[in-house]
């Protein structure tokens, strides 16, 4: 159900709220299984006015205040709270207790480069606080809202901050897979045109139901898991990313329990449902009423797709099914993405071809690649190759920068310089002047959709020919049994002044605890296989503990962090050689 146009997310909440107070908005699944919390849109509403009364009381228009808060119900009141009170919301992740020391290095840097005066936390971080604020004294300067807390009588009644359409909603800090995370600007206008494109692509309907395990602190698990049902107004019901990983059954046990409609993540979760579920577990699922299955955040493997589709098909998973979409925080998240009802489509290409930004089909599946169609962009979008020296547009056939323009394009980097921020505002030669956002992702555009390729930066050139590092992530995590899936990460080091590939690899631990056998068997199985299907030799090859690469919080290997980081040390099972 497409709402009527509005200025800002308030009113639409309140408009749900007026239209169907007593309807469930959204709902927070115990252990991925039970229903546990839920709020309908009235009580949604009547909490986050209360709480922007407070934080009123506390800050004024304009403030940031950092939402430190687990995944749950509590994270939407304090975000709408947030919306209500004119304060930017910047959602981040809440510190596992066990884990501080790790979380205090990117929540220190989130927060000074927003300028967070405000940090709205609960209880169960209470004593994280303080840690935190004992290793970051600035933490401790900031006023620190309680969700649970009860002095009333600092509390005024809440009073709706005037907006305006391009006022800051949020600022969605990146992930950081290629550089330090930046705070995009994401404006009310960003939001509700980009949901308004989504609701339209996915065709919900009045029988729809969401299910969410995505991060709430991203793009991916905020707009599309926790606001898309609110702007459709049909259920959604969220789950703990850690529920999920613990036991990925549970995310398709949910998806049964409640007959979801609409679901998905990124390529890694489908695979790891094809390795944890098992026989007996897939035997009590019914995934007939899933209807739209989206796959993104990551390269979309075709692979990846076929065997899910072959593991669940008893299940009543269906291919037709199959969404995959293209998205960035700087679009605040979609771009492109297939129609229900629509299957995507796949194009076999000429790996050699490709090396040189050439587009050509291929016959030969030794020879070839498989470049997955992410679909048509949506509504008021505009996706074109670009060439990025150049400026100009690729013409049909040809490999380029993606550039983006339409309403979902977010208004730059928080806090940043004019270089820093001019990606969104690339002028294209001949094109009267328009602004787009330059991406950093390479790809195609064929029969009006989208071809994902790889990330600028990530890419490989060695004597000219140019290697994506996911074709050769691919062929390593193929090679033998041994190799960890979506645990290795291909990239370039410059071995004796020359450009040269290097690959570092999680292996199963049974593996890593062999001082050499099953280590030779596995790096011959790795240098072989790279050196037959990509005709290069490694310059380096680390075998890694499994959970040693370094990852983003949304589960991205950091390839640019690993070429500081593949020094020997403790982790390091085997030591490099070249060819």
């Amino acid at each position: 159900m497409i709402p009527p146009r509005f200025t800002h997310l308030g009113e639409l909440l309140e408009h749900r709220a007026t239209r169907q107070p007593d309807s469930l908005a959204l709902g927070f699944l115990d252990d991925g299984i039970l229903p546990g919390s839920s709020l309908t849109y009235a009580q949604l509403a009547n909490q986050a006015a209360e709480l922007s009364g407070r934080l009123q009381s506390s800050a004024g228009p304009g403030t940031r205040a950092l939402l430190l808060l687990p995944a749950g119900l509590d994270f939407v009141v304090a975000f709408f709270a947030c919306l209500q009170a004119g304060i930017i919301a910047v959602p981040v992740p809440a510190p596992h207790p066990a884990r501080l020391t790790k979380a205090i290095g990117r929540l220190q840097a989130i927060a000074a480069d927003a300028g967070a005066t405000v940090i709205i936390s609960d209880a169960s971080l209470r004593l994280a606080g303080d840690v935190l604020c004992d290793q970051y004294p600035a933490l401790r300067s900031a006023q620190w809202i309680d969700l649970n807390g009860s002095d009333e009588e600092q509390y005024k009644d809440y009073s709706p901050a005037s907006f305006l359409k391009y006022d800051t909603a949020l600022l969605q800090y990146t992930s950081g897979s290629t550089s330090d995370p930046r705070g995009v600007i994401v404006t009310h206008e960003n939001l509700l045109s980009n949901l308004e494109a989504i609701e339209k692509r996915v065709t919900n309907h009045e029988s729809s139901v969401s299910v969410s395990w995505l991060p709430h602190f991203h793009d991916m698990g905020l707009v599309g898991g926790i606001l898309q049902p609110i702007y459709g107004g049909h259920p959604g019901w969220l789950m703990s990313p850690a529920t999920f990983l613990h036991r990925p059954a549970r995310w398709l046990e949910a998806i049964t329990s409640l007959r979801a409609t609409f679901s998905g993540g990124p390529d890694f979760a489908y695979d790891l449902c094809v390795r944890r579920i098992s026989l007996e577990q897939r035997a009590s699922l019914d995934l007939s009423s899933w209807e739209y299955a989206f796959n993104g955040s990551e390269p979309v493997r075709q692979k990846t797709m076929i065997e899910f589709s072959q593991t669940f098909e008893d299940s009543g998973f269906h291919h037709g099914a199959w969404r995959p979409v293209y998205g960035l925080a700087e679009a605040t998240l979609m771009v492109a993405g297939g129609s229900a009802g629509s299957s995507y489509s796949s194009r076999q290409l000429a790996a050699e071809a490709l090396e040189d930004h050439r587009v050509e089909e291929c016959l030969d599946d030794e020879r070839g690649v498989t470049s997955v169609s992410c679909g048509p962009p949506i509504e008021s979008t505009k996706v074109l190759a670009v060439h990025p020296e150049t400026h100009t547009v690729c013409p049909p056939g040809e490999v380029g920068e993606l550039w983006v323009r339409g309403p979902g394009v977010a208004r730059g980097y928080w806090g940043k310089t004019n270089s820093e921020t001019s990606v969104f505002e690339k002028k294209l030669l001949g094109a009267f002047n328009r602004s787009f956002l330059r991406t950093g992702d390479l790809g195609f555009v064929a029969d009006g959709e989208i071809h994902v390729t790889g990330r600028m930066k990530d890419l490989i050139i060695i004597r000219g020919r140019k290697l994506y590092p996911q074709d050769i992530e691919l062929t390593v995590e193929t090679c033998h049994s041994m190799i960890r899936p979506h645990a290795c990460a291909a990239f370039s080091i410059i071995d004796e002044g020359v450009e040269s590939v290097a690959v570092a690899v999680e292996i199963e631990r049974a593996a890593a605890s062999d001082d050499s056998v099953f280590q030779k068997e596995v790096t011959n199985a790795i240098r072989q296989a790279v050196s037959e299907t990509h005709e290069v030799g490694l310059a380096k090859l680390t075998l890694l503990r499994p959970g040693s690469l370094p990852r983003t919080t949304s589960g991205k290997i950091r390839r640019s962090a690993l070429k500081t980081r593949l020094a020997p040390s403790k982790e390091i099972i085997s030591v490099s050689g070249a060819l």
